[in-house]
């Protein structure tokens, strides 16, 4: 007992040593929180994170799959930061900020070392704020994920630019809300701020009135769905597929390759034809045959087109037209009018060409020919006089 006792006491006297004012024993603690927060965080990264992903992956549901990966980062994070700010408090301030005394000897600044751990701690608060609104940045595009997913099982006709739009709201809100925040940790009034901005906001909202038109436009597009992202759409002369709906502008694909911008606001106002939001894609058209055919052929014609039609797929039963209808200068006409169940303007082009070709060996094998334009002149001459 003695002997732990004397080891005791050699150790107290050990850690009461100082290194230019600071206490060995405080650099011992502020090297076991940085020894463990660093472990912390590796055990954070590692062994936690892959506890807990096998303990969410047997639930059924899948939010507590993101909200785990949304968690990942801002927990490492603050596992840093905290203890940065824990091993901060420890250091020996009243050491290292003096001031000399009455007597000439050297006492505390406590007003300076009051404004110093008061300005540590306002930086400190600053970053747990980002933080937090770097949490809530990956958590708003996590949710978005899961609820676009969800949606998507359950097989119900769901419109993504909501979330998108959505999506790119809360973030700007997170962002302002982290900025305000960060400005009343500085020791600004954030309300005065606002204020004073009064006249300057109101100009610049007058000067920015079309980029704010868009966003309210963008906002309505969304709720109103007049399209979806992948749709097949026809606004104005162009005719593309929907990329984006962004807080400016809605890009448009067309079938050139080409991206179209079109600014939400003019977008509002403008006639647009949602071809995929059509269940099927109408196809009307004229063939004509000669004048030489018969007309039991052409009759044969009809009703191997009808055929045709009927047996196709793809193609629309319940309602569909095939007559001869004219004639024409150069040309018997044959109108077709029938539908194909097709949203994908590529397979709309395909399924069409099939049914097309399909004709044109139907009119081969009846022996007809297809009419193109011609004109027949008879030229009459009258028997000269006699006598000439």
């Amino acid at each position: 007992m003695q002997d732990i006792r004397n080891f005791l006491e050699r150790l107290g006297e050990t850690l009461s040593w100082t290194i230019g004012g600071f206490p060995l024993w405080r650099m011992l603690v502020i090297a076991l929180i940085l020894a463990v927060m660093l472990l912390a965080k590796r055990l954070t990264a590692k062994l936690v994170s892959r506890a807990l992903m096998k303990l969410v992956s047997k639930t059924k549901t899948k939010l507590d799959d993101y909200l785990l990966e949304a968690m990942d980062k801002p927990l490492q994070m603050l596992i840093i930061v905290g203890g940065l700010h824990l091993a901060a408090v420890l250091l020996p301030w009243v050491n290292w900020i003096t001031t000399i005394g009455p007597g000439g000897a050297e006492v505390p600044d406590t007003e300076r070392i009051i404004l110093i751990t008061g300005k540590l701690a306002a930086v400190f608060a600053i970053f747990y704020t980002w933080i937090g609104a770097y949490f809530a940045w990956v958590l708003v595009d996590r949710l978005a994920a899961y609820g676009v997913e969800t949606i998507r099982e359950r097989n119900v006709r769901f419109d993504p630019t909501i979330v998108v739009t959505l999506r790119k709201f809360l973030k700007v809100v997170v962002v302002a809300i982290a900025g305000a925040m960060t400005l009343d940790r500085m020791g600004q009034d954030v309300g005065m701020i606002l204020a004073s901005f009064t006249v300057v906001g109101a100009a610049a909202a007058f000067a920015a009135r079309d980029t704010i038109a868009n966003v309210f436009a963008a906002i309505v597009l969304s709720l109103d769905r007049p399209f979806s992202l992948g749709d097949w759409v026809v606004i104005g002369n162009i005719e593309g597929t929907v990329e984006e709906l962004g807080m400016r502008s809605t890009k448009v694909r067309t079938f050139a390759k080409s991206v179209v911008h079109i600014p939400n606001n003019q977008l509002m106002n403008m006639s647009i034809e949602n071809m995929s939001a059509r269940p099927r894609q109408r196809v009307k058209a004229y063939i004509g045959v000669t004048y030489d055919s018969p007309p039991e052929k052409v009759e044969a014609l009809v009703e191997g087109i009808k055929e045709i039609i009927r047996t196709n797929p793809n193609t629309f039963k319940d309602y569909y037209q095939v007559w001869f209808t004219e004639f024409a200068d150069s040309s018997l006409q044959i109108m077709l009018y029938f539908y194909i169940e097709s949203r994908e303007w590529e397979d709309f082009l395909r399924e069409r060409q099939r049914i097309f070709l399909d004709i044109m060996k139907l009119v081969q094998s009846l022996g007809l020919e297809f009419a193109f334009p011609t004109q027949t002149i008879f030229l009459h001459q009258e028997e000269e006089e006699k006598g000439q």
